[in-house]
């Protein structure tokens, strides 16, 4: 029985199961992962030989696996345990997966090149079905919720490497399949409307450009600097606080506008907090639709500010006279929430884009910054920033991280929503928060000794180069698809054994 785990064609079904799992299903990365291990345990069982010390060896393997021991001895420093618990079982894959993997057979160049068929088709076809999802649902209120099986971030990792591993492996895949891995992918970044994954895109490309010489380095810089501040002029332009409307009084009825002339908000240029009525705005609304202004719109906000920003949008004052001039398609986009009268005809870049600039404008205005993703990380970095200056050596311990959070946002940002308060979103200040100022140095070392192993592989480097970048802006390793991702493919470049060529 035992000699059926040690056929390279097991071996070989098991690693291709668990790559194919990777952006589809978190289960099912599980599940093959542990039956991968069960199989090397198997396959060393058979040859009566099991490897421990070489990988244990590995200055790789010992910096992040003194990470994970710091990590748990937060047990002796109190807390809530289940989060220490929760923190060590998620991180487990990274741990196990190098110590048992280096049992198996060593593959060749053929069955190596079978993976990442598997791993190019799995993510063609998970972009594939979202990408259908996306076009018959379109529009999408939101349109990340097109990302069906894991969070568009994670997959957009994953996309990234495949693209990028599809074209710069000879021989793996035709170029018709090339072709169309790409479109695929670059049409799910479209509709999901990911930043994120057509700046990791763009940035690898860069990067590995960047890296062949010293002039292309020369021409990356200047094209960076270039688009940096086409993109910072637009920006400015966007949130020019000039505004279509003036200043009034009163509203025909007689009620005092209120004005926050302070507020750089905008909507279409009109700027959103003036000529406010807001008995009249509140009287007219429920008169005209029998909604309260204060429930919630079809996306979980006021309908009071969806509905101010929508007048704004089309130039009217917030006043009844305002409300008698929007047509009934109005009042179904307001209830729906949308915000501005043009987001219905938005794709889903343009609809990002638009959210930056109304969180620009809102950072400019000095107004909380809940539910603005992008300017809700300086608070979260604040936040950081407190807990480690108290705690600058040894960290809080894993297990007092979220009361450490909790009482930081008291005092640096008491406006952020209780239920936006969440961690920093940097893998780095995580684990010194956590573990000190030890575990910090290990993490950097992680990646040193990756980048050290991986210089001379350009899908290596590239993987590499995407995961210390996710790192930066993520708490990439606090999930699931996260840790599976660094998992295998730190497994598959720098412990797996080989045939020799």
């Amino acid at each position: 029985m035992l000699k059926f785990f040690r056929l390279p064609k097991t071996q070989l079904t098991a690693l291709a199961v668990w790559a194919f799992m990777l952006p589809l299903w978190n289960l099912g990365m599980s599940v093959a992962m542990f039956f991968l291990l069960f199989v090397a345990v198997a396959s060393a069982i058979e040859k009566k030989k099991f490897l421990f010390f070489p990988v244990c060896k590995n200055p790789l393997y010992l910096s992040f696996l003194v990470v994970w021991l710091l990590i748990l001895l937060g047990v002796f420093r109190g807390g809530e345990n289940y989060l220490i618990w929760k923190e060590i079982k998620t991180l487990l894959p990274l741990v196990l997966a190098p110590l048992f993997l280096q049992n198996l057979n060593p593959i060749s160049k053929s069955e190596e090149a079978i993976i990442w068929k598997v791993f190019f088709f799995a993510v063609g076809i998970s972009a594939l079905i979202c990408v259908v999802y996306a076009a018959v649902k379109y529009p999408l209120p939101e349109p990340r919720s097109a990302s069906l099986f894991i969070s568009h971030i994670r997959f957009s990792l994953m996309a990234v490497l495949a693209l990028i591993g599809a074209w710069r492996m000879p021989g793996i895949i035709p170029l018709s399949m090339k072709l169309g891995l790409t479109a695929v992918v670059c049409t799910f970044f479209f509709f999901v409307g990911t930043l994120t994954g057509w700046g990791l895109l763009i940035v690898l490309v860069a990067i590995l450009f960047a890296s062949k010489s010293k002039r292309n380095k020369f021409i990356v810089i200047g094209t960076a600097i270039s688009v940096a501040s086409t993109l910072l002029f637009f920006l400015s332009k966007n949130t020019d606080s000039t505004s279509f409307q003036t200043e009034q009084i009163q509203s025909a009825r007689g009620e005092k506008y209120i004005h926050q002339p302070a507020n750089f908000q905008t909507e279409n240029g009109n700027r959103i907090f003036i000529n406010v009525a807001p008995h009249e705005l509140d009287s007219a609304w429920l008169a005209r639709t029998n909604h309260p202004m204060l429930h919630k719109d079809a996306r979980g906000q006021l309908v009071q500010t969806t509905l101010i920003r929508y007048l704004a949008s089309r130039g009217l004052t917030k006043d009844a006279a305002g409300i008698q001039q929007l047509s009934d398609t109005d009042i179904s986009n307001i209830l729906a929430g949308n915000t501005n009268c043009n987001e219905p005809k938005w794709n889903a870049l343009e609809k990002r884009w638009h959210q930056i600039v109304f969180e620009y404008q809102t950072f400019q205005s000095s107004e909380n910054p809940s539910g603005h993703s992008l300017f809700q990380r300086l608070e979260y970095y604040k936040g950081a920033k407190f807990i480690i200056e108290r705690n600058l050596l040894f960290g809080v311990g894993q297990g007092n991280v979220k009361s450490a959070y909790n009482e930081a946002y008291k005092q640096t940002s008491p406006s952020l929503d209780e239920k936006v308060q969440h961690a920093v979103h940097n893998q780095f200040l995580s684990y010194w928060i956590a573990g000190g100022v030890f575990a910090l140095l290990c993490f950097i070392l992680y990646f040193f000794f990756m980048w050290k192993q991986a210089r001379r592989n350009e899908i290596a480097l590239a993987f590499v180069t995407l995961a210390f970048l996710s790192c930066l802006t993520e708490d990439t390793l606090t999930t699931q698809p996260g840790v599976a991702f660094f998992a295998f493919f730190s497994t598959f470049f720098f412990f797996l054994p080989r045939k020799e060529n």
